[in-house]
């Protein structure tokens, strides 16, 4: 579609590496990015719960329809937890 061929010119366009570049490509984001990037590279997620830690700390969990949650801490992905395939 062209939504999809325009993702991918964005994050060609992006100064990532050749590996980040990739992951982003098959919707595998790494740890690092920013929420706004995540967002170009998976689009919004169903549900975002926000927790605030007595350190100042600000985590949000990100939900997707296949069932990963994405863990950001201070704006920075910090963990991707996909669900086991059987």
């Amino acid at each position: 579609t062209s939504e999809e061929k325009e993702r991918i010119a964005w994050i060609q366009s992006q100064p990532w590496s050749a590996t980040v570049k990739d992951a982003a490509i098959r919707r595998q984001p790494m740890p690092g990015l920013n929420t706004g990037v995540v967002k170009q590279v998976l689009g919004p997620p169903m549900r975002i719960t926000r927790l605030r830690a007595p350190t100042k700390v600000d985590e949000e969990h990100w939900f997707y329809k296949d069932g990963s949650v994405l863990i950001f801490l201070n704006g920075l992905l910090t963990k991707v937890d996909k669900p086991e395939k059987n």
